[in-house]
């Protein structure tokens, strides 16, 4: 079973009675709601730094927006369960590519490395995620 019918499944879907177009639409409203989810979940762990440098909630989501792949790599690096070439190889992509994002030289990657990067951290901090997409599919 694909990840995708998987979280069907979850949300009370039945995936067999959805078409091609209909499961992508599912998927990408999903992706949409994991990635404000995420947003979250970063703002209140920089909440303390952005009150001393007293950002406004517009500049606040605009440093999230561009650093959230980079929150998301340091965090799979620092559970040491992958290492840059660990998530190179899982991503199947360059070292140099994610070295450029931690480093926040390619602030707008590609949605494929975000998905496989999200992917990875899914399964780094698999509670995290449960909690995450119980919040979505309660919504």
């Amino acid at each position: 079973m694909s990840e995708l019918q998987s979280l069907c499944c979850l949300a009370g879907i039945n995936f067999q009675k959805l078409s091609k177009k209909e499961l992508i639409l599912f998927e990408a409203l999903f992706f949409a709601r994991l990635y404000d989810a995420l947003k979250e979940l970063y703002r209140v762990q920089y909440a303390i730094y952005f009150k001393l440098i007293k950002l406004t909630k517009e500049t606040e989501n605009t440093m999230l927006e561009a650093n959230i792949m980079r929150f998301i790599i340091e965090d799979i690096l620092t559970s040491g369960e992958y290492n840059l070439q660990g998530i190179a190889y899982y991503t199947k992509l360059p070292e140099d590519v994610i070295c450029e994002v931690i480093a926040g030289n390619n602030a707008t990657p590609s949605a494929v490395l975000f998905k496989r990067i999200v992917s990875l951290h899914a399964e780094v901090r698999q509670p995290l995620y449960q909690d995450i997409i119980k919040k979505i599919l309660g919504d």
